[in-house]
């Protein structure tokens, strides 16, 4: 049998598209280029290319990713020789370039380019960037510095080493994520990142910064995807959660645990206009199986979006009253696949002779495989026949 909790843990996995909010978005690596072990001609090519000042920099810049790609000793002298370049996105894709872990030797030139105020804000950036991933602690301090720079481009690329990144300490952890998830003019991606460092640490100190989010943070209009959404409208949706500030301190408050803002997320469930907002805050009190927020789960039962009932339906059955049956049990005949499995597991939990007939009158109707078969083994767990 299977506890209350496992199933409330697999209806969340269900509901994949917003797994968002349990997952991770840390991109994939590119794959390194193979090994200039034989470059010859190859070599000469692109470096060729990339010192040639006479063609447009958009080809030169190709020809520098393509370098910087290879990531060994063999690249490193031209790449280095291209900081030096008059043209400001040629020495931006060459700092980016040298930026391996490992490649100590250009730290130096690098360091100095990332103190030089009178580069470029995207020369700047692009070094401090190479300088993280290089990933050598002695450039911390200057990562630090350009932390509080007063360019949010440079900012954020300073604070993406010591925030999650490769330079960060267990120190400076809190008061540096803090900042990062409270400034504004940050990217509100990167944001959302700092705010997950943040709760990660448990510090009470940082669930009063996450309930400022939640509560002061910028307002989104984020609508469910309709199913014709195309992959275009579903790659923007995903990017607008992943950028959800507010939602991603919602489930800062949850984890952390602290019942006495129980309040703040019921609220949060209200919000009208963004609906990966009230999902997180619904799910958040799902799992802390909150009986004061009864009335929240009911009142989301009608929700537009399916992921928002399919985690409200949840919510009603992990309180448990026999007196909601009928409220779940209507969720059997939803046009949502999702919903209805959540409704059949919801009554699982709820438990009694009542729920038991509502799932086998739902069963004797039902026609979808995986619903059918979740309806059985809700019968099964309660101990109830199908006829």
């Amino acid at each position: 049998m299977q506890s209350r909790s496992a199933w409330i843990k697999r209806a969340f996995l269900r509901a994949g598209v917003l797994c968002l909010a349990w997952g991770s978005f840390a991109p994939a690596p590119l794959d390194a280029a193979a090994p200039l072990s034989n470059a010859g001609s190859a070599l000469a090519g692109l470096v060729s290319t990339a010192k040639d000042r006479s063609l447009d920099p958009v080809e030169r810049v190709q020809s520098i990713d393509v370098l910087g790609r290879w990531a060994t000793p063999e690249v490193r002298q031209p790449l280095m020789e291209l900081l030096k370049d008059p043209v400001a996105e040629i020495r931006a894709a060459a700092a980016k370039g040298l930026g391996w872990p490992g490649n100590s030797p250009a730290l130096a030139a690098l360091s100095q380019m990332a103190g030089d105020k009178t580069e470029p804000v995207t020369v700047r950036a692009a070094t401090i960037g190479a300088l993280i991933k290089i990933g050598d602690k002695s450039v911390r301090h200057l990562v630090l510095q350009n932390s509080s720079d007063s360019d949010a481009q440079v900012r954020e690329e300073a604070l993406r080493g010591v925030v999650g990144g490769p330079l960060e300490s267990d120190a400076d952890r809190l008061a540096l994520a803090t900042r990062a998830a409270e400034d504004g003019e940050l990217s509100l991606p990167f944001r959302a990142d700092a705010i997950r460092v943040l709760t990660a640490t448990r510090d009470p100190a940082a669930q009063a910064t996450l309930v400022k989010i939640l509560e002061t943070g910028p307002r989104a209009k984020i609508l469910p995807l309709p199913p014709t959404a195309t992959q275009p409208e579903i790659l923007a949706g995903r990017y607008q959660q992943i950028g959800d500030v507010r939602a991603w301190a919602a489930q800062g408050i949850g984890e952390m645990g602290d019942r006495s803002l129980l309040p703040k997320l019921v609220k949060a469930t209200e919000d009208p206009d963004d609906f990966f907002l009230r999902y997180v805050a619904a799910g958040a009190l799902v799992k802390w199986r909150a009986t004061q927020a009864l009335p929240a789960f009911l009142k989301l039962l009608g929700d537009p979006s399916s992921e928002v009932r399919t985690v409200a339906v949840l919510g009603v059955g992990s309180v448990g009253d026999a007196s909601n049956v009928d409220v779940v049990a209507a969720r059997l005949k939803d046009d949502i696949i999702s919903v209805r499995l959540s409704a059949a597991e919801a009554l699982a939990m709820i438990g009694g002779e009542p729920a038991c007939q509502k799932l086998r009158a739902a069963h004797a109707q039902e026609v979808h495989a995986q619903v059918r078969q979740t309806l059985e083994a809700a019968l099964a767990r309660l101990k109830c026949s199908l006829s």
